[in-house]
């Protein structure tokens, strides 16, 4: 999906380490984003060299951005099951 959105707040670069399926420790980097499109406000997210390479002076900015919906299932502590939905951020540019 690509958009025209107003840039709210870009968030910091962060890291986070987490164990892969084969139970490996792995590093993922991401910088979070609010954008705002009409009355919708949305929160995503830049992993990897995006988050590294983002612009975190975009507040205010319009953008045009192509985003990505994922689904996944997981699994808790507990053994329930649930669900995450998340937005993706692939590129954004100033328009």
């Amino acid at each position: 999906m690509e958009l025209l959105a107003k840039v709210i707040e870009v968030g910091q670069l962060n890291s986070r380490s987490y164990n892969d399926r084969q139970g490996q420790q792995q590093t993922i980097t991401s910088r979070q984003v609010m954008l705002k499109r009409g009355d919708d406000t949305f929160y995503a997210e830049a992993t990897g060299d995006r988050a590294v390479n983002m612009d975190p002076n975009l507040a205010g900015a319009g953008v045009w951005v192509r985003l990505g919906l994922t689904a996944r299932k997981g699994q808790s502590r507990e053994g329930g099951e649930f669900t995450i939905t998340s937005i993706n951020l692939y590129n954004i540019e100033r328009v």
